[in-house]
């Protein structure tokens, strides 16, 4: 492919279609983690609040003879509710996030086709056109870090009220930002 005077593009070096590689097994164990963590953290603060609100019945019933006995109460409690509220959070993590973790963490593909971005998923295949990507960024968070993966963030333009994408798991993921925003001018009016 030349322009008109002949001359070879500087993008040329670059194949139409490549893709872009995925770290899976980090990916997949940011993904499990961030999923334990979510379900855990929500059920858990969930229990403990209904341990602490079923002390009312026994203040209200006058129970307590004094402070100690209501502070042993609350604990106890408060305690049980977190306990069960992580042990329901455990089982819903395993019934569902556990396996849909590793599923996606397998279907996950990200591919440079002329001028698209294509994002293909367990349920969706998506061509972005480089033209509707205005602003490329590579997230780095304590939780990333923990797990040794960064997330490409893109502003997109026609996704919707926020207009984001992320894609947590790309291999090399600054130098991958580059090279995509190098495509990008080079074939957004492609």
């Amino acid at each position: 492919m030349h322009d008109r005077q002949g001359v070879k593009p500087e993008y040329d070096h670059l194949p139409d279609t490549f893709p872009i590689e995925i770290d899976r097994p980090r990916l997949q164990a940011y993904m499990r983690g961030t999923s334990l963590m979510a379900w855990v953290a929500l059920f858990g603060i969930f229990g403990a609040f209904f341990g602490f609100a079923s002390i009312g019945k026994a203040i209200d019933a006058g129970q307590f003879r004094n402070l100690q006995a209501l502070l042993t109460h609350i604990a106890v409690h408060t305690s049980t509710g977190l306990a069960i509220g992580t042990g329901l959070g455990l089982v819903v993590y395993f019934g569902f996030s556990h396996w849909h973790s590793a599923r996606f963490a397998r279907s996950l593909s990200l591919a440079v086709e002329g001028p698209f971005l294509r994002i293909k998923t367990v349920n969706a295949d998506r061509k972005i056109h480089f033209r509707s990507i205005h602003d490329y960024a590579v997230i780095d968070g304590w939780m990333q870090r923990r797990f040794g993966v960064q997330v490409l963030s893109m502003s997109v333009s026609g996704v919707g009220q926020y207009g984001f994408i992320s894609i947590a798991g790309v291999r090399d993921c600054l130098k991958v930002r580059d090279l995509i925003a190098e495509v990008d001018v080079r074939r957004e009016n492609g």
